[in-house]
């Protein structure tokens, strides 16, 4: 039911190509398909997870309501309910605005699959109140393009905002959005708050760019492998540089692509735009040395983490990288210690103690450390098939 609803969802992205292509512009940015600001979405009747049934305006707040589309399968989704969790209903809350859940997790939700979204909530801890969108009703009728993606709504269920996906960009802009609705004047975020926000791409680059990373999802195998270059990924990524060529994330990508299918000339020639670039925004040089990590070029992944130690001194992905290239190179006491001190401090995107334990910082077996070394990185850069 998952690749179902998968294919559904991608099947969106090439409806919205075709209209790209036939010149059709839309003032909303793909954030929804069918809905624009200023349409009103249908007084829905929820169900709420471990509760009863609430319309939309039971649910919304003195001045209106945010909804998180969500699914268990979506590393950016599980990002997303944490940070709207954690964060978003506590600073709106009082400010008036409920923050809810909307798991769109298959047409037909299956019991396995209540227990997945149950146990996940449960492990997440979240505690806004979790709606199930039964059938999808509410993810066709609104038009939710991408998952995750998050829509306000006012009092009256007036749409006045929605924000497809989870960039790192997303946490200063989704309290943008909030702020915008409510009036509220927004201070200039400072450099402790800006040193990871990636430039945001230009003329749709980004749209073609997940396009282009979801399919080379469907063609890598669960142990991260290719048996060849999947060619409509690839142009897919060609087309999201030609559209903004300051965007990086397709080159990296391509990079990985073409090491794992073994296409070392591509490669290379992939390895070149990116120095010809010359990439250099904290964010930038923090994916590309997690890229040569991938690639197996430990030493230029070492010479970027002391440039980053300097950049970025209390990003947790640093550290993080470094205790990889410790275990890499069979470094295990020095891994753990820096794995221990990581999961102590807290604050990256995932969980680490799916790979690592946490009382004594190990992997576990060999096949463990090659899981880690393996899975973390793509995890930090979103390209993780599992």
């Amino acid at each position: 039911m998952r690749a179902h609803n998968e294919k559904k969802i991608f099947t969106l992205f090439l409806a919205i190509l075709i209209s790209l292509f036939m010149g059709v512009k839309s003032s909303r940015s793909f954030a929804l398909r069918t809905l624009s600001r200023g349409d009103t979405i249908k007084n829905y009747e929820v169900p709420i997870l471990e509760g009863n049934t609430q319309t939309m305006e039971k649910l919304c707040g003195e001045k209106g309501l945010l909804l998180v589309f969500w699914t268990t399968w979506s590393e950016r989704s599980l990002q997303l309910i944490t940070y709207a969790n954690q964060e978003l209903a506590k600073e709106y809350g009082e400010k008036g605005i409920n923050i809810v859940g909307i798991n769109v997790e298959s047409q037909s939700i299956t019991s396995g699959e209540m227990k997945t979204i149950t146990e996940t909530v449960e492990r997440l801890n979240v505690s806004i109140p979790l709606g199930i969108d039964r059938d999808l009703v509410m993810y066709d009728e609104i038009g939710v393009i991408s998952t995750p993606t998050t829509v306000l709504v006012s009092k009256e269920l007036k749409i006045e905002g929605a924000y497809p996906g989870f960039p790192t960009a997303a946490r200063e802009e989704l309290k943008s959005m909030l702020n915008a609705f409510l009036g509220i004047e927004e201070k200039k975020p400072t450099e402790e708050v800006r040193y990871l926000m990636a430039k945001k791409p230009k003329n749709n680059a980004l749209l073609f760019y997940n396009l282009g990373k979801n399919l080379y999802k469907r063609y890598v195998s669960m142990k991260d492998e290719l048996t060849r270059v999947p060619r409509n990924a690839v142009d897919k990524l060609d087309d999201s540089i030609e559209r903004d060529p300051d965007f990086y994330s397709p080159y990296l990508l391509k990079a990985i692509i073409f090491h794992k299918a073994k296409e070392e000339e591509k490669k290379k020639e992939t390895l070149k735009s990116i120095e010809e670039r010359a990439f250099s925004e904290p964010v930038e040089v923090r994916d590309l040395a997690y890229m040569y990590f991938i690639l197996g070029m430990l030493d230029r992944s070492g010479e970027l983490i002391v440039k980053l130690k300097e950049m970025l001194p209390d990003e947790p992905t640093v550290p993080l990288l470094e205790a990889l290239l410790a275990l890499s190179q069979d470094k295990k006491e020095e891994a753990s210690a820096q794995f221990r001190e990581i999961m102590e401090k807290g604050g990256l995107p995932f969980d680490l103690a799916e790979f690592i334990d946490p009382e004594t910082g190990g992997a576990g077996s060999a096949e463990g450390a090659d899981m880690a070394v393996r899975v973390i990185p793509e995890k930090v850069l979103n390209i993780s098939k599992k």
